[in-house]
């Protein structure tokens, strides 16, 4: 049972997937979540055997001129997989970005 984690772009985002983001739990209602597809830019997917486990709004933003992520929204399931959804997420957010920043950097 290993953790799938997938980033996509907000406005890629179904309906389904947004009724999946519901069924995590916690304190995001269906408005907060619509209102975060049009808010953030990313949106990252981590899922166990198939279904939802977790999930993050985030953007890939300069504070000062350093190139950061900020994320505006994350859940996870409580379950017994639930570090190893977060270690999941957010490795994908900040590993993964670490391109991303050495091609931001270079540009200037």
């Amino acid at each position: 049972m290993s953790v799938e984690v997938l980033t996509q772009d907000c406005s890629a985002l179904s309906e389904t997937q947004l009724e999946e983001m519901l069924g995590v739990g916690g304190a995001f209602g269906v408005d907060l979540l619509a209102k975060a597809k049009e808010d953030w830019v990313l949106c990252t997917l981590a899922r166990v055997d198939g279904k939802l486990h977790g999930f993050t709004f985030s953007t890939l933003e300069r504070i000062g001129g350093t190139p950061c992520v900020l994320i505006g929204l994350l859940s996870v399931k409580r379950t017994g997989k639930r570090d190893q959804v977060l270690k999941g997420l957010m490795g994908e957010a900040y590993q993964d970005r670490k391109s991303n920043t050495s091609e931001l950097q270079s540009r200037e």
